[in-house]
């Protein structure tokens, strides 16, 4: 009886140690394309790419970004995005 018990215990102990390590495990999204990479945006991507703002966006010809979005500047083109960094327009090339 306590040679089955052993068993027991052991096959308990690395059922729930298996059981650990699976739930442990993670997902992990791609990576972003390299620098220099350029990307045609599309309404509804997310913008993963640099946030340089555009201030002044008559200068560039944009027009005015509405209420809670913001213009940035992407490689040759002009990005808007909500708050989320979804792009909602692309404008340029």
């Amino acid at each position: 009886m306590t040679k089955f018990r052993s068993l027991l215990l052991a096959g308990v102990i690395a059922a729930t140690t298996l059981g650990v390590h699976a739930a442990q495990a993670q997902y992990y999204a791609a990576p972003p394309p390299p620098p220099g990479y350029y990307h045609h945006w599309h309404h509804g991507d997310h913008y993963y790419g640099p946030h340089h703002v555009v201030d002044h966006w008559r200068r560039y010809d944009l027009p005015p970004p509405p209420y809670g979005t913001v213009w940035v500047h992407d490689g040759p083109g002009f990005v808007l995005l909500d708050g989320y960094g979804t792009v909602l327009r692309y404008w340029g090339p």
